[in-house]
C-alpha cells in the first residue's frame, strides 16, 4: 500500500515539474515569437542571406569603404536624423560621387531606413508614431488582455 502512494506521489511530482518546464518554455518562445513580429529588420532567413551576400558583392565590386569604419564616422554625426548624398560626399570615405549615389541606391530599398518626419514644431515623428493616441490605447488594452 505505502508503494502505490509513493509511486502516485511521484508521479504527480513528475507531472507538476513537467508542467512547470512546458510553462517555462512556452512563455520564452512567445516572447521570442512577439519580438520577432515587433522587428522591422529581420525577413525570411533566406532573404536575409542573400541580402547579405549581396551586399557585400555590391560593396567589393563598387569599392565602398568598410562598414565599421563608416560606422564610427556616422556614429559621430548624433544630432542628424538623416544622412544624405552631401554628408557621404564630406566623409571623403568614397572615391566617386558614383560610388555615393549607388551606396544611397543600394540602402534605399530598406524600409527602417528611411529619415523620419519631422513637423513644423521640429517634433520627429517616425513611422510607429504616425497612428493617434486612441488607437495606441486600444492596441495596449489589446495586448494586455490578449485579444487579436
Amino acid at each position: 500500500e505505502l508503494q502505490a502512494f509513493v509511486m502516485l506521489y511521484y508521479m504527480v511530482m513528475f507531472m507538476l515539474v513537467l508542467n512547470f518546464l512546458l510553462a517555462i518554455i512556452v512563455e520564452a518562445y512567445m516572447g521570442v515569437r512577439k519580438e520577432v513580429e515587433i522587428c522591422e529588420v529581420e525577413e525570411e532567413f533566406l532573404t536575409d542571406l542573400f541580402n547579405t551576400f549581396y551586399g557585400i558583392l555590391m560593396a567589393r565590386w563598387y569599392g565602398w569603404p568598410s562598414t565599421s569604419d563608416l560606422g564610427k564616422l556616422l556614429s559621430r554625426m548624433d544630432a542628424k536624423y538623416s544622412i544624405g548624398f552631401m554628408d557621404l560626399y564630406h566623409l571623403d570615405m568614397f572615391d566617386s560621387q558614383h560610388k555615393i549615389g549607388r551606396f544611397l541606391q543600394f540602402y534605399s530599398r530598406y524600409d527602417f531606413l528611411e529619415p523620419p518626419h519631422i513637423t513644423a514644431q521640429g517634433r520627429v515623428v517616425r513611422h510607429d508614431d504616425s497612428e493617434s493616441l486612441e488607437d495606441r490605447i486600444v492596441k495596449r488594452v489589446c495586448e494586455v488582455l490578449e485579444i487579436k
